[in-house]
């Protein structure tokens, strides 16, 4: 049914989403970095990801 390959396209996403580990998504704060989306939370500055001001 469109019911079941709708379930199976969602779990096929799933999958391929969690085969990539973490750090390919985004980096933790005082981890060396190039672009701010590359950081997790907060802006990349001088080299590194800083954690935005709401999380002090």
């Amino acid at each position: 049914t469109a019911e079941d390959s709708r379930g199976t396209q969602l779990h096929r996403a799933l999958r391929k989403a969690t085969k990539l580990p973490v750090s390919t998504r985004c980096i933790t704060p005082g981890t060396r970095c190039k672009v701010p989306s590359q950081c997790c939370r907060g802006p990349c500055k001088n080299g590194r990801c800083t954690p935005s001001p709401s999380e002090w």
